[in-house]
């Protein structure tokens, strides 16, 4: 019998750690780290022994063979092949549960450091990415870095890693979090029943910060109600534009984050000039890394530069979601709840573009795409944001058919699609100059299914969305916003 799913969310709280407490942890986190890269390293020897076998290439053949045939007799055979895959990746033992087998062996030679539960949960991880290469799109389980392991969790809050008496435990170990009293959030949040705990650490500095995290069922409290409307919500890589009947906003995604590419690239030159300089046998004369294992000494510069890097990112990133909790807030408190937009592939977008051109001076034009923007910006981090929190009231957001909608494209007084410049940030509908991203929202919020635009709500409401995008492009004037995306310079 399957358990049902609560909601839930998260406090995290910081721990008032001693340096023994520090050291503790950062023991715990290291051998975390072992048992994880074992199990991937079993786990790739698994999968290539896998398709080794003659047995899983002939039956994985004649199964994509079938791959998009909807007869009765495909389907069946289909689902026979799918049956007998099923039985050799059990045979190489890759499965869930037959890694938390195999990590329990690990568990019980560190079990003063890590617990059964715990264990389980590294185990699940990696399932997670061999799911991926096996059933998605995934290619390789890789190895975890020390450096990028952030977090331990456990699966209840009964044994393990828990919270209990105010304070964690876990395995003798007992830390007294940071409490505040007097903040209403944090006092009303601990009143809900602690389904796990997750320990975080937070590079601050020269060194890790650690943080308690506690997985709380239910809602999380609310400052101000969520309103009820339509919005509609245009995304972009950079920006986002909204409207409703309250209001319209054109803005930046996070415009409080810091511009840190210059500070970034200066300590990753540092800390190659010293990763050179320490490891001189690693590097051929030209420079290129040698290709053979090879033993990585770091100084103390090199880790105390490694860790200034990592806060900075760190901060960052905090600013950018920060920016992006709060500008959800905005919308689901001053416009509405019930939002439809565009389903957006911003993996796509990441990617270089594939085909090679030429500029007309004859040069290679950049096959750079949007990674850069989205990697300031985040916008599907805020699409998720938007979704957990419409969630806590059991709602989701509302997504149109991208390629059959073409909000870009559409004009509601004609009646069909005319395409346009990408370049161009305005288009006449009617006698009217009407901002794209702006219009596009306005569409959205009118969209009457996941193909089509309501047009009589558009002919209804269009003097409304005149005046609120004369209000919201003054605003931004004043602010003397530069945002080349936005196309302010054509209106006046």
């Amino acid at each position: 019998m399957k358990r049902t799913k609560t909601p839930s969310f998260s406090l995290a709280l910081k721990l008032n750690t001693s340096l023994k407490d520090v050291k503790v942890l950062n023991d715990r986190f290291f051998i975390a780290f072992l048992m994880t890269n074992r199990l991937v390293s079993h786990v790739n020897k698994a999968l290539n022994a896998m398709r080794r076998d003659k047995e899983y290439r002939k039956a994985l053949h004649e199964y994509l063979s079938l791959k998009g045939k909807d007869d009765p007799i495909s389907k069946h055979n289909r689902n026979v092949l799918g049956e007998e895959l099923s039985r050799i990746r059990l045979k190489y033992g890759l499965s869930e549960y037959q890694f938390h087998d195999w990590i329990s062996v690990q568990q019980h030679r560190y079990v003063k450091y890590i617990d059964s539960f715990t264990a389980q949960k590294i185990a699940t991880r990696v399932w997670e990415s061999t799911n991926a290469v096996l059933f998605k799109k995934g290619k390789k389980v890789h190895y975890q870095k020390l450096d990028s392991l952030y977090s331990l969790e456990g699966k209840t809050n009964s044994t393990g890693i828990r919270f209990a008496d105010g304070k964690l435990k876990w395995n003798k170990l007992i830390i007294q979090p940071a409490f505040d009293k007097h903040d209403r959030y944090e006092v009303e949040a601990l009143t809900h029943r602690v389904k796990y705990c997750r320990i975080k650490r937070m590079a601050m500095g020269k060194s890790y910060h650690y943080y308690l995290e506690l997985i709380l069922e239910g809602t999380p409290p609310k400052k101000h109600p969520f309103k009820d409307g339509r919005v509609g919500l245009d995304q972009g890589t950079s920006s986002e534009a909204v409207f409703s009947e309250n209001g319209c906003i054109l803005t930046e995604l996070a415009p409080e984050r810091a511009d840190i590419e210059k500070q970034v690239s200066r300590l990753q030159r540092k800390l190659d000039r010293s990763r050179r300089a320490t490891n001189p046998d690693n590097y051929d004369p030209d420079g290129t890394v040698k290709k053979r294992r090879k033993k990585w000494v770091r100084s103390k510069i090199y880790k105390t530069t490694q860790m200034k890097l990592k806060t900075l990112r760190r901060r960052n990133a905090a600013t950018v979601k920060q920016s992006e909790e709060i500008f959800a807030n905005r919308i689901l408190e001053e416009h509405g709840s019930d939002i439809t937009t565009e389903k957006m592939d911003y993996k796509a977008l990441q990617l270089r573009a594939k085909e090679t051109k030429t500029t007309k001076t004859g040069r290679y034009a950049s096959k750079k795409r949007f990674g850069k923007s989205l990697s300031k910006h985040a916008p599907a981090k805020f699409l998720s944001i938007l979704e957990r929190k419409l969630r806590y009231i059991n709602k989701s957001v509302n997504y149109v058919d991208t390629w059959k909608f073409k909000a870009s494209q559409y004009d509601h007084v004609i009646g069909d699609h005319q395409s346009s410049s990408l370049s161009s940030r305005s288009k006449m509908i009617g006698e009217h100059l009407v901002q794209r991203d702006l219009y596009s929202a306005f569409l959205l919020w009118a969209a009457k299914d996941e193909t089509t635009v309501d047009r009589t709500m558009c002919f209804e409401y269009f003097p409304l969305f005149l005046s609120y995008q004369s209000t919201c492009i003054a605003g931004l004037k004043e602010k003397t916003c530069n945002l080349s995306s936005f196309g302010l310079k054509d209106f006046g």
